[in-house]
């Protein structure tokens, strides 16, 4: 009787099968993974969608001084017209308690009215942009209450153009914000614990070939991207109705990109500590500075040219602008070649790095 005895690839290949299947369990039996992949976006979906996305108007907190004007007609007439506006929160007081609501943010500019031909006076920090875009809505509300005639006649028309709310702006951005978070937090966590526990020098002795234990992460991290891509993407319908309008595939083939690449640098980063806490704070200096300059909350056009330039050859900041053009432009992947072309530097730069640097004990 001939024994058939598995083959070294059946081997291998079972090896790494077994492997996939253990990132996937250590994904589903770990609670705060599943916290940090699914409801945090989805948290932070809600609260900014809800707070800045709607059909309401914009408010501004206007201070106007007690008894300012009270005797002149045309100052009344015009504070009980700012007053009965849905677009002026109107605040009155004396001059102290008008600077402390200035301090705290409850209105925006104090408004000094015409008494004895002077002229009207805004107060307000000409370096705040809404306090700024405030001066120019209510003195123009103030101007018609007083009786200004326009030389030209406007109208407006309300337009419906998909893809211009902030929420639509924020879908794309907190999509690569979760694959980067939880590649970097979660892959190289994981092999910073291995190493500490002394699982990777015990793979070593096994039929499992090295190479399937770094695979095995990028297949792992493939199955916790389609949790987090279909959290994100149905929480935003369900919530705000937002909607991929480009291809969805090629929209799911460029966060793979992003995670391939996030999950490459999350390897470089534990290739060699077997602490936590130095794991930890590598994470978190890679992680913060892109969070904030690559555009996931708002536009990078706020920063100074010499940080928006720069930040453009961020991982992250390549992964949003992609994400962000195929969602909202419709964009195809030939469009974000350029986007793709970072990610796959980094991606092929952490891998050579990783190959190098790589500790199993």
């Amino acid at each position: 009787m001939v024994e058939h005895t598995p083959s070294a690839k059946s081997k291998h290949g079972h090896a790494f099968i077994e492997m996939c299947k253990g990132r996937w369990r250590e994904f589903r039996r770990e609670p705060s993974a599943f916290f940090f992949v699914l409801f945090m976006p989805l948290l932070w979906m809600a609260i900014l969608g809800f707070a800045f996305s709607g059909n309401r108007l914009e408010t501004y907190g206007l201070g106007w001084p007690k008894s300012s004007g009270a005797l002149d007609p045309l100052v009344s007439q015009v504070h009980d017209s700012l007053s009965k506006n849905p677009q002026v929160r109107l605040i009155e007081g004396d001059s102290e308690s008008l600077n402390t609501a200035l301090l705290r943010g409850d209105i925006l500019l104090i408004v000094h009215p015409d008494v004895a031909g002077k002229p009207w006076t805004y107060s307000f920090d000409p370096a705040n942009r809404e306090a700024s875009r405030a001066r120019v809505v209510i003195d123009d509300l103030a101007q018609m209450a007083a009786g200004r005639q326009d030389i030209l006649r406007t109208q407006d028309e309300a337009i419906n153009v998909p893809g211009t709310r902030y929420i639509d702006f924020l879908v794309p951005g907190l999509v690569a914000l979760s694959i980067m978070t939880s590649s970097l937090f979660g892959i190289g966590a994981t092999i910073v614990v291995n190493r500490r526990e002394n699982l990777l020098k015990r793979y070593l002795v096994t039929p499992m070939q090295p190479t399937a234990y770094i695979l095995s992460h990028v297949v792992g991290r493939f199955f916790i991207l389609a949790v987090e891509l279909a959290a994100i993407l149905i929480g935003g319908l369900a919530m705000f109705k937002f909607q991929v309008h480009g291809n969805i595939f090629s929209f799911i083939a460029f966060a793979m990109l992003g995670a391939a690449a996030f999950t490459a640098i999350a390897i470089l980063c534990g290739s060699r500590t077997s602490n936590m806490a130095v794991m930890n704070g590598m994470t978190n200096l890679i992680s913060v500075p892109m969070m904030i300059v690559a555009g996931v909350w708002f536009a990078r056009t706020n920063f100074p040219t010499w940080i928006a330039g720069p930040a453009r050859l961020l991982p992250l900041t390549a992964l949003v602008d992609g994400l962000r053009r195929i969602a909202l432009e419709g964009a195809t992947l030939a469009t974000v070649a350029s986007e793709a072309t970072v990610l796959i530097v980094y991606l092929v730069l952490a891998i050579i790095a990783s190959r190098k640097l790589f500790k199993w004990y």
